[in-house]
């Protein structure tokens, strides 16, 4: 049996339930992670972190450690991450990933995915009982996506913690996460589409009218290039643990990374993978209110992090099988007892 003990109404114990993530109570579970796992804090004074880039909108930012990083990101609310476990990738689908190692030819992006989603649509049936609605496209893609098919739609997480599992678990170099600024987004957003304020005040109408604005750009009706959030309407079990949801580009033609410039017509998110020069990360000024003029921040993390990362993660109850729930997740959670730092 574990010892326990009872603070403000939460069991404090080794291991915590995913559902503290869920819960809503975020900023007490990442309060909770720092001192669980580092009781007597952080000492940034000493630290090796670096600001790799900076132009204004778009920044990357070099740690010595992970939970450096996650201390770092305890200072941004009502942001999007994803982790990869390579830090000189860019934002990819894996649509546009496939086709540009095979071919190349931008123009075979649209073509491919609508062939696929021909493909897919007439196979669905045998495999699963209940589909989306013949004219849901986003929800088709979304299908897709989930069983593994190539699409534009690109996973991110509301969790730092769980976009930080996903870099750090298959990772063979450094590793990063990108932290998407979710209220310049939804901003820019509403006034590319003309959005009523109503609506882009109402989460559940915007994320309503954002399903329809990517149904309305996947049937041609609507023309542009910008990127935007879709939470599908149907989740499954698995997306539901990793508090998942989609960033969907809606010119099929051009990149991921263009489609999000496009948006910020202002900037060029190409700079983020630059590194042409390093000035030192200062916790005191790059706080909360620097973070809210951000665009998008590439945290990156040393290969010599990775098993770190995973441990402590492991400690709250983030790893496969909790963020793959069935017999195969839990199957693959047990490869983390062969860890060794």
């Amino acid at each position: 049996m574990m010892d326990t003990t009872q603070t403000d109404g939460w069991q404090q114990c080794d291991y915590i339930s995913i559902e503290w993530i869920h819960s809503g109570r975020y900023n007490q579970f990442e309060s909770f992670l720092l001192k669980t796992i580092h009781p007597t804090g952080l000492n940034f004074e000493n630290s090796k972190v670096t600001m790799l880039e900076d132009n204004n909108n778009f920044a990357s930012i070099r740690f010595d450690t992970w939970i450096e990083a996650f201390s770092c990101a305890r200072k941004i609310d009502n942001w999007l991450f994803r982790g990869q476990s390579n830090s000189d990738w860019n934002l990819q689908s894996t649509l546009e990933r496939d086709i540009s190692v095979n071919s190349g030819d931008t123009f075979m992006w649209n073509h491919c995915e609508q062939w696929m989603l021909r493909k897919f649509k007439g196979a669905a049936h045998h495999h699963i009982r209940h589909v989306p609605g013949e004219d849901d496209t986003i929800e088709w893609l979304a299908l897709m996506q989930h069983h593994g098919a190539p699409t534009r739609l690109l996973d991110f997480t509301y969790s730092f913690a769980v976009s930080a599992y996903f870099a750090a678990k298959n990772a063979q170099s450094d590793f990063a996460i990108w932290a998407v600024n979710w209220l310049p987004l939804m901003k820019s957003v509403s006034e590319r589409l003309g959005l009523s304020d109503s609506v882009a005040k109402s989460s559940i109408k915007f994320h309503t009218k954002m399903h329809e604005s990517a149904n309305r750009y996947l049937r041609g009706e609507a023309k542009g290039a910008l990127v935007f959030p879709v939470d599908p309407m149907r989740q499954n079990e698995r997306s539901v643990s990793q508090q998942g949801l989609f960033l969907f580009p809606t010119d099929c033609a051009r990149t991921f990374e263009q489609n999000l410039t496009c948006l910020y017509s202002d900037a060029d998110i190409s700079h983020v993978n630059e590194k042409d020069f390093e000035i030192n990360y200062d916790p005191e000024v790059h706080n909360t209110n620097w973070f809210a003029h951000r665009m998008v921040v590439k945290f990156i993390l040393p290969k010599k992090e990775r098993i770190k990362t995973i441990q402590d993660l492991d400690r709250i109850n983030v790893h496969e099988a909790s963020l793959f729930p069935g017999l195969d997740g839990f199957a693959r959670s047990l490869k983390r007892f062969t860890l060794k730092d």
